[in-house]
């Protein structure tokens, strides 16, 4: 929310068990949504995530692929247990650095996000 109390951004979040990442921040809604500031929103909106990431001592963030379906898929639990949709990554040091794994482009993404495991 900014000054002018307009939301600008929004998440939806789970901490969960996942039988390959364990303990895990779900996200399966994530929507910057500025005409003006879409980057300055999306980042504050990551660091506010990365914050519970690293209070509820998780492994990392999986951010859903969306799609139509994201809504009533996002407490099926053979969606929830899946490993193929969205993108895993590891906890990071900054921010910035998530920031920067979620714009490279899919080829060079598991090399940066295995460079930023901590």
């Amino acid at each position: 929310m900014n000054r002018c109390r307009y939301v600008k951004g929004l998440c939806i979040y789970s901490v969960r068990a996942h039988c390959v990442y364990g303990r895990l921040l779900d996200v399966p809604v994530f929507v910057a949504a500025s005409a003006a500031d879409a980057e300055g929103v999306a980042a504050d909106l990551l660091q506010f995530l990365q914050s519970i990431c690293d209070r509820s001592v998780c492994s990392g963030v999986r951010f859903w692929t969306m799609s139509a379906e994201t809504w009533s898929r996002r407490l099926a639990d053979e969606d929830i247990l899946r490993t193929d949709h969205g993108i895993f990554l590891p906890t990071v040091p900054s921010v910035a650095q998530i920031a920067n794994c979620l714009s490279t482009s899919m080829q060079g993404a598991p090399a940066i996000i295995h460079r930023l495991s901590r």
